[in-house]
């Protein structure tokens, strides 16, 4: 297992090249973005709905389950299924699985910082118009897609895409000055992806004292 890693460096930072000998790679400047990929390339499409339906996780049910109808505010799973929905998962709320069988939709969904939302094994979750993302999305063998434009909220943002996972956001911008050390970018196993081709810049301005470490990766 190798490992291809980008550090980024203090100041305001445009994507630049990074390669390796292994299958895993990263792919700067894909359309002016990032592309990790380790092994293999992700296309999706998707057409925006309209009409939707405020959700709000409240977690009431008390299992952390997206699929449980009592974590939500209106006692019913926000899935698209005739109804449309514009989700929002609020800050701080620990971390959430979506485990809701099938391929599944929203049409907005807004998660909020000091919350994960994980994919679990074997699910997709698609955003079909914006996706907010201010916490962390992991998609561990599993689907999120939100290929249309979508932000990248606050500072702390992360997102992780392991065991042949799938995971798209077309956010432009992001700020990872919140983020005190790690990875902030990661595509971990073979078939997997992490798709930022839409992202142009970095602002990677050192908010802690001594000097943090973040990172992009591709593992394979």
């Amino acid at each position: 297992m190798r490992y291809v890693t980008q550090q980024i460096g203090i100041g305001h930072e445009h994507a630049r090249e990074a390669t390796s000998n292994s299958r895993s790679r990263v792919l700067p400047r894909r359309r002016n973005g990032w592309c990790l990929v380790a092994s293999a390339a992700l296309g999706v499409s998707a057409m925006p709905a309209l009409g939707q339906v405020e959700a709000l996780w409240t977690g009431d049910a008390g299992d952390q389950q997206y699929g449980t109808a009592g974590n939500w505010d209106g006692g019913v799973v926000p899935v698209n299924n005739g109804q449309t929905y514009n989700v929002t998962i609020p800050a701080s709320a620990g971390t959430i699985h979506f485990d809701v069988d099938g391929v599944s939709a929203v049409t907005d969904l807004d998660l909020g910082s000091g919350t994960t939302l994980i994919i679990d094994p074997d699910h997709t979750l698609n955003v079909l118009d914006d996706a907010r993302i201010g916490g962390v999305i992991q998609t561990p063998g599993s689907t999120f897609s939100a290929p249309n434009p979508g932000l990248f909220t606050g500072n702390t943002a992360r997102l992780t895409a392991t065991g042949g996972g799938q995971l798209t956001h077309a956010g432009i911008q992001y700020d990872g000055r919140g983020v005190s050390s790690g990875d902030i970018f990661k595509a971990e196993g073979p078939n997997t992806v992490l798709d930022l081709s839409a992202m142009t810049s970095i602002d990677n301005l050192v908010s802690f004292s001594g000097s943090p470490v973040r990172t992009i990766s591709a593992v394979n």
